[in-house]
């Protein structure tokens, strides 16, 4: 008989009657489900077919709903497990991720061990055999519903939190206690004291500032002996930790505590000289400032967090540093003269690399250097290829890892600009921002000096013409190229599509090792095409800040005091300009309204940066409004999706109808929004997630 019924004379509780299912079962694998709960229709087909793969894997679990009792989802959005097991293990240390009721787990592995339910937990016996499971195999979760997960007022977890909270957190801290230990961890004295009260799981709405440090303190003391327990598990519990400290600096109570703290030296700095006098004050503490801010942040946060700006002056003595090196590429016969004067500035101060696949300017260049007797200044042809990145990639690279610190520019006319002054402002801005003078190159090099994590010093975003229009959006078409880039050279880094580059040019000052990986990659010369630049270059352009990052270090923008002038008057125009054309559009038209309307764009954004492939569900009047508020976004959906049967028409706004079934393409790489009314919501979501897409949002008008 395949189906037995287990029948206890008296109520035992839950462990007792799953150890007793457990024991009595005598399949390969163990299922479990609660019975208010609903398991999904695909489920053991999936996690069957994935323990069959991965033999190494003891247990799998999946998403879930939350469901009231009469079984509507209760939120549009499905909760989100946590992926691999590695990531589970370490939030295991701190909190229960795993929803028991999605669980499939190898019988073997339960035997093997002698694992068992505990009683007495106050349900949290899952928790407790769980941390034991991990200790002994690995655990993992697939991305897809496996359960509805009632919630009301009978569930045994709600009743003991609203009666037994205390003696809860109590069990919870010792369960936490012991999964820390059996990793190996050297625990504080005050270690139940830290999780009882900080890090219990009955949370409180808020939290104050002192326990706040309190739980940075001990967690900061955990990632120090992580190398020396278990150095495979050390990124994930970075991760983890970050996410901790995260959670609980949105608890802080009052204003003036968040006002506190903000400014404290542990979380956030206001200005770059601050930076500077960390430094100063406290080497330990910013080599570990910079260490936490670099594994948490993207860079362009940092950047305008920390106002990265650096205004260097030319007020400064004169220098010879046999450390540093200036590389250029030029080009343009035209622009030679005007190039040399820089070029000039620094006559015997600093070694000076050119390289040029233009012969005659070749010429007319050494002619230069012979009248001046410079000797410090080395001149190579090159072939045509590639512009100024493969001159920096394949020519200048190797010299430049000799020097502690490097300058890289080019001579530049604009293709994007049709005001021929704009173009030339911009080529100006890159030298001037660059090789201003003597003394302002001293004041660079001083600039790194003072402080040891900065690696990079990049020109400001361009802001005439055209390119005022991607102000912040500086991707382009060259993420997935950048995202490839940092495969091959093994960054690790925070690369956001929502969040743009910093740098969009080549043109730089660097401490050398920031920008390592770049320099020592073995690129071939047929990665450079013959003409034009090449998506290749452009992601080299837009990758410098996350190589410093890789190499935990920050990036900085560098102005000089012509170009700050210029800079400051035109975007006081532009910003005029752009208020000016918004008010007749928003009302009420200020920051608050743009950032909030920019965000809900990001949000739809940010799904085809993660996924391959986008369709839209429904095509009414819903999926009309979303065109006309995201209308860019619209025309890269590539199919409006509607329930079998539901197809009344083969096009939508210029967009193929499918009914669901239907719709080709592997399941795991594609997402959908979802543009209907609220009261069919449910239903889709649950149609969605029985065909197996990967992800969706709602889109709520």
């Amino acid at each position: 008989m395949r189906i037995r019924s287990l029948y206890n004379q008296e109520n035992k509780g839950i462990a007792y009657s799953r150890n007793r299912a457990i024991k009595e079962s005598k399949g390969k694998y163990i299922a479990l489900l609660d019975d208010d709960d609903i398991a999904t229709p695909w489920r053991l087909q999936e996690q069957v077919r994935f323990l069959e793969r991965y033999e190494r894997v003891g247990a799998v679990g999946g998403d879930y709903f939350y469901i009231n009792e009469r079984g509507d989802v209760i939120d549009s959005v499905k909760e989100k497990v946590i992926l691999g097991s590695k990531r589970i293990r370490v939030n295991l240390l701190f909190r229960n991720v795993i929803m028991n009721g999605t669980m499939m787990i190898r019988r073997s592995v339960i035997i093997d061990n002698q694992l068992e339910y505990q009683d007495g937990m106050l349900g949290m016996e899952d928790f407790e055999f769980w941390i034991r499971l991990s200790k002994e195999t690995d655990i993992a979760n697939i991305d897809k519903v496996f359960l509805e997960y009632r919630i009301h007022c009978e569930n045994e977890s709600a009743n003991v939190l609203r009666y037994k909270g205390k003696e809860k957190a109590e069990i919870y801290a010792k369960l936490q206690r012991m999964s820390l230990e059996k990793e190996g961890f050297d625990l504080p004295e005050n270690i139940m004291q830290i999780l009882k009260e900080d890090l219990s799981e009955i949370q409180p709405e808020k939290t104050q500032l002192e326990k706040y440090l309190r739980v940075c303190t001990f967690l900061d003391g955990l990632l120090k002996q992580a190398p020396h327990n278990r150095y495979s598990l050390r990124d994930e519990m970075q991760y983890v930790v970050k996410k901790i400290i995260d959670f609980k600096c949105a608890q802080i109570d009052e204003e003036a505590e968040k006002d506190r703290f903000l400014k404290n030296d542990f979380y956030h700095l206001n200005r770059t000289d601050e930076l500077k006098s960390l430094y100063k004050r406290d080497k330990e503490e910013y080599y570990r400032f910079c260490d936490e801010l670099l594994m948490k942040y993207d860079v362009r946060y940092i950047k305008e967090c920390f106002n990265l700006e650096y205004y260097v002056t030319d007020e400064g003595k004169k220098f010879k540093d046999p450390d540093i090196a200036v590389f250029i590429h030029l080009y343009y016969d035209d622009l030679l003269d005007e190039c040399y004067k820089y070029i000039k500035c620094l006559a015997t101060k600093c070694d000076i690399y050119i390289t040029s696949s233009n012969e005659r300017l070749i010429s007319k260049l050494q002619g230069y250097l012979v009248g001046n007797k410079q000797n410090n200044t080395y001149v190579s042809l090159i072939p045509n290829r590639g512009q100024d990145i493969a001159a920096l990639l394949l020519y200048h690279s190797k010299k430049m890892i000799e020097y502690e610190y490097c300058c890289f520019l080019h001579d530049k006319k604009s293709t994007h600009l049709k005001i021929a002054d704009q173009g030339y402002d911009w080529y100006q801005m890159i030298w001037n921002s660059m090789l201003h003078s003597q003394g302002y190159v001293a004041n660079v090099i001083e600039t790194f000096k003072q402080e040891p994590r900065l690696g990079i010093l990049a020109t400001p975003e361009p802001f005439w013409g055209t390119f005022a229009y991607d102000a912040g959006e500086a991707w382009g078409n060259t993420y997935d190229d950048v995202i490839q880039l940092a495969s091959r050279l093994d960054l690790k880094a925070i690369i956001r599509y929502e969040s743009s580059p910093l740098t969009l040019g080549s043109a730089f000052w660097a401490r050398t090792d920031a920008i390592l990986p770049l320099l020592k990659y073995e690129f071939e010369e047929d990665e450079f095409p013959e003409k034009g630049v090449g998506r290749l270059s452009y992601a080299v352009e837009r990758i410098l800040s996350f190589v410093a990052q890789s190499q935990h270090y920050y990036t900085g923008i560098i102005v000089d005091g012509d170009t700050a002038r210029k800079r400051g008057n035109m975007l006081s125009k532009l910003n005029t300009l752009a208020f000016g054309w918004l008010k007749t559009h928003y009302e009420p038209c200020d920051l608050e309204r743009l950032e909030r309307e920019n965000k809900k764009a990001r949000l739809f954004t940010d799904i085809f940066s993660k996924y391959e492939h986008v369709h839209i569900y429904g095509a009414g009047v819903y999926a009309e409004r979303f065109c006309k508020e995201f209308s860019p976004l619209f025309d890269r959906i590539e199919k409006v999706v509607v329930s079998d049967g539901h197809r009344t028409k083969s096009y939508f706004m210029n967009h193929q109808i499918v009914e669901i079934s239907n719709l080709d393409g592997r399941k795991e790489n594609t997402a959908i929004i979802i543009a209907v009314s609220q009261k069919y919501i449910n239903e889709v979501i649950k149609e969605i997630s029985k065909h197996g897409f990967a992800g969706y949002m709602v889109y709520t008008p």
